[in-house]
């Protein structure tokens, strides 16, 4: 599927979607992680009042433990969160300073000559 939306898709929305997947798995294996620390006895197991489905534990690794799911809320947060301090950090922190937000360049840099 990535290989044939590359052909159609331009750069930046490639690796937009390609980010967005990283982020995915990064939920995902945080939930498989967090249940291995609970199986070996390093992170306590308090049960939820509610049962998630098991497909959901297969294919998300998302179980009935207030650990596991709070880890993979915690790691959404924080993917979602450092999107937005880059974003902040991009353009309205200069802009708040009175600088000009990043932009693309229009022509290379001309080179710099150094004296021999």
């Amino acid at each position: 599927m990535t290989f044939v939306a590359q052909r159609k898709l331009p750069y930046k929305k490639m690796l937009i979607a390609t980010g967005v997947l990283i982020g995915v798995v990064l939920v995902v294996m945080i939930g498989g992680t967090a249940l291995s620390f609970q199986d070996l006895g390093w992170l306590p197991r308090h049960e939820t009042p509610f049962t998630v489905p098991q497909w959901m534990g297969s294919w998300f690794e998302m179980y009935s433990t207030w650990e596991t799911l709070a880890v993979q809320v915690l790691a959404a947060v924080f993917v979602i969160g450092s999107y937005y301090v880059a974003e902040r950090m991009k353009v309205k922190a200069p802009l708040a300073r009175g600088e000009q937000p990043a932009r693309r360049a229009e022509a290379p840099p001309e080179p710099v000559s150094q004296p021999v």
